[in-house]
């Protein structure tokens, strides 16, 4: 058995292979999103989606646990931004992603997100809840039961 979450993908992959996808399905048969204004609210939800990521992240590393999911967790955080999401690196990068499409002007890649969080829920997000369910036990199941996956 693994000692770690052993995805599938690694998430800024799966987001990266999404936006591009979008991007490109853009250039080939356009959807612009014609809006004034969509470049400053695209970078703002940039913005908006690192805070999340970031003080997951930070408190990850206080903590002296994995932040990568093929690593070794140590520690189960349910405080803070976990005590609002169990996932607030996915949901910073989803509306991070929301903001590049936004930012793009690309109706594609907005719709891209859709396939995107049904890989992360299914090829990240699940094996990554195995994993901890699995070293955790009864404490990840009560915090699972408390908290929402994505909000």
């Amino acid at each position: 058995m693994k000692d770690h979450a052993d995805v599938a993908v690694p998430a800024p992959v799966v987001f990266g292979i999404g936006l591009g996808v979008g991007w490109c399905l853009e250039r080939c048969a356009p959807l612009p999103i014609g809006f004034e204004g969509r470049l400053w609210v695209g970078l703002a939800l940039i913005g908006l989606g690192l805070v999340p990521s970031l003080v997951a992240v930070a408190d990850l590393m206080r903590a002296k646990t994995a932040v990568l999911p093929h690593h070794r967790t140590t520690a189960l955080r349910t405080s803070g931004v976990y005590a609002i999401t169990r996932n607030p690196i996915y949901l910073g990068m989803a509306v991070a992603y929301g903001g590049a499409g936004l930012s793009l002007g690309s109706s594609w890649a907005l719709g891209a997100l859709v396939p995107v969080i049904a890989v992360m829920n299914r090829w990240v997000i699940a094996r990554e809840e195995r994993y901890l369910a699995r070293l955790f036990g009864a404490e990840y199941e009560t915090y699972r039961r408390r908290v929402r996956r994505w909000l």
